[in-house]
């Protein structure tokens, strides 16, 4: 799965600090597909994304501090 174009298109929406990473994959062999959605406007670019997905859901998460490292949200997509 490239996602190369569709970050490339969310960046231009919802600025320039907007990462998508394939976390999970059917041609992997896992049971489903899953994207992390991190940038200032995750939540955004993710709503955005499922509603082009059928069937698609949305997660929020949150990460903890760790050390000199602040805590930092982002958002999940799952689809089947």
């Amino acid at each position: 799965m490239d996602l190369k174009p569709v970050q490339e298109s969310a960046r231009k929406l919802f600025g320039a600090d907007i990462e998508i990473m394939l976390a999970s994959c059917k041609a992997w062999d896992n049971d489903d597909n899953c994207i992390v959605v991190r940038g200032e406007r995750h939540a955004e670019a993710a709503t955005g994304f499922v509603r082009v997905v059928r069937g698609a859901k949305l997660s929020s998460h949150k990460t903890a501090a760790f050390m000199d490292s602040p805590a930092e949200s982002f958002s999940t997509v799952e689809w089947a």
